[in-house]
């Protein structure tokens, strides 16, 4: 090999690895999903028994959620919780949330500092983004959506999705928090 086409292979690599290092990584942030998912926990009490009958209708699917822990995990664990956020905010985007009897007694201070949270991460975790989403997931938020669209059960629709948050969040952050979020 000549001297010039191994200078180029080396500038080549060189400039493949400065890509590499230069380029941001994709994560979400520890302390905010933390936050959120705190605001979430303090908004309300829980799940009232009279909406356990939508179980069978809306439950978060546990097969979203990565089994086990570790580094080859992450961006899996990344991704379901964007994901689940995503769903989230439209969700809330599409259908008001029904305060008072029938409705939720959430914190409304609390409901808007977890609302601000939610379009933040969603905002900053775009890149985690997948062209087909996990088609559990779709299925999850279409059925949670026709919970909220029937009369008398969207209190109970609203409590289910605060529920699923919850555990998606603390599981993503119970298995995964030192590794996965920055």
């Amino acid at each position: 090999m000549s001297p010039s086409a191994s200078s180029l292979l080396l500038l080549q690599l060189l400039s493949l690895v400065l890509m590499v290092v230069a380029m941001p990584t994709c994560q979400l942030r520890g302390n905010v999903v933390q936050e959120a998912h705190n605001l979430l926990r303090d908004m309300g009490g829980p799940l009232p028994v009279h909406c356990l009958q939508y179980n069978s209708v809306v439950s978060f699917p546990s097969s979203a959620l990565p089994a086990g822990s570790g580094r080859p995990q992450c961006r899996r664990t990344l991704w379901v919780v964007y994901e689940t956020l995503k769903g989230a905010g439209q969700v809330f985007e599409d259908n008001e949330v029904p305060v008072g009897e029938g409705g939720v007694s959430w914190d409304s201070q609390k409901l808007d500092n977890f609302q601000n949270l939610l379009y933040r991460l969603v905002e900053d975790g775009s890149c985690l983004s997948r062209v087909n989403g996990s088609e559990v997931l779709s299925s999850y938020f279409s059925n949670l959506t026709s919970v909220l669209q029937q009369q008398g059960s969207a209190g109970c629709g609203w409590l289910l999705l605060r529920r699923d948050l919850l555990l998606a969040l603390r599981s993503g952050l119970q298995q995964h928090h030192l590794s996965c979020f920055s």
